[in-house]
């Protein structure tokens, strides 16, 4: 089953996304739709206990971050992160998007259930404490 981010309100629908669907509202609106294949939480803050935890925050960039959930598909080189979608401009122009280098076990089992390492730096908007993330396999494109 695939989800759709909707890029003009922001929103992670868990309902089917077809490819090549336009969506037009009142007033010109349209909403783009980026397919994605799987989601899950992430780390926000170091680790008291534990040593060695990857994270990312609105207060400084990360490349990597521990993932606190099971995935049902394991995210691919390249595939792209989406963290806090709130506008068609935050994908479309990548202020809220990492592609993904590696993914891995973290260094202690206790830190989580895998690791995303990116390419890149990544900074989640300001004041986003949602923890949540989605995954867009790098073979679909945004349709709009």
């Amino acid at each position: 089953m695939l989800s759709c981010v909707l890029l003009l309100v922001g929103l992670w629908s868990a309902g089917m996304a077809h490819a090549g669907v336009t969506y037009r509202f009142g007033g010109g609106a349209i909403a783009g739709c980026s397919l994605s294949g799987d989601g899950g939480r992430y780390r926000t803050g170091p680790d008291l206990d534990l040593p060695g935890a990857a994270y990312i925050n609105d207060a400084e960039p990360g490349n990597a971050f521990d993932v606190l959930t099971q995935l049902n598909t394991i995210p691919a080189q390249n595939d792209v992160i989406v963290i806090d979608n709130r506008a068609p401009e935050d994908v479309y122009g990548k202020t809220n998007t990492a592609t993904v280098r590696t993914v891995s076990a973290p260094p202690n089992p206790a830190l989580g259930t895998g690791r995303i390492e990116l390419n890149g730096d990544m900074q989640v908007h300001q004041g986003y404490d949602g923890a949540r993330f989605v995954v867009v396999p790098a073979m679909r494109q945004i349709v709009t």
